[in-house]
């Protein structure tokens, strides 16, 4: 039985890292391609400090959770006035009080996004919007000590905000993102979406 459950998380670890590179390759080919073709390339951070508010499902969601805190920080490549390309990490948290368990979700993914944009006003204020994937990297825990567990899985969002540009150097963003992933807890015996919607306020360093 033993050898039977150790093979099993051995299988299980296999699938996680072959998703994981999946991601990468695809994070790697993109950066690459941008830096090779976009001659007027701009790169650029985005600090973001927001706020997630978990999804209402009651069967295999958040219902019940409380809205929690977000921190994110993105790297990006314009690849033109209408285009860019970003990679980021994140961490963002939920509790309840409504569970005898008192359960905790969190989670840190590692988040690719291609968005669109739309310069108005004379190009002080841009308006964007756009999608993609993450690989979330998730745990449950309750807070009586009753279990901890893990659960990575793929998830897929979209987005939308706008920027107002200071100056050439800095700006700053509203966004607000949807996004669904629904790890397994084996340990728990079940499947849940962790996702939700996040706002966020962000200040854009462009280098």
């Amino acid at each position: 039985m033993l050898k039977q459950v150790q093979h099993d998380n051995h299988d299980k670890k296999e699938k996680e890292m072959k998703k994981l590179l999946v991601i990468v390759s695809v994070i790697l080919v993109m950066l690459i391609a941008g830096t090779v073709y976009a001659q007027d390339a701009k790169s650029y951070v985005d600090l973001k400090l927001g706020a997630f508010y978990p999804n209402d499902k009651e069967d295999d969601g958040m219902a019940g959770f409380d809205t929690g805190p977000n921190l994110e920080v993105d790297f990006g490549y314009k690849l033109n006035k209408n285009f860019a390309v970003e990679l980021g990490l994140g961490w963002y948290q939920s509790k309840s009080t409504e569970f005898s368990d008192e359960p905790t979700v969190s989670a840190i993914p590692i988040i690719l996004t291609a968005k669109g944009i739309l310069p108005v006003v004379d190009d002080k204020i841009e308006i964007f919007a756009g999608a993609g994937l993450g690989y979330y990297m998730t745990k449950a825990k309750s807070e009586v000590g009753l279990y901890s567990v893990s659960g990575n899985a793929l998830g897929w969002h979209v987005v939308g905000g706008a920027d107002y540009n200071i100056s050439k150097q800095f700006a700053l963003g509203l966004e607000a993102k949807w996004f669904t992933v629904k790890p397994e807890y084996d340990e728990l015996g079940f499947k849940s979406d962790v996702g939700g919607v996040i706002t966020n306020l962000a200040l854009k360093i462009r280098f």
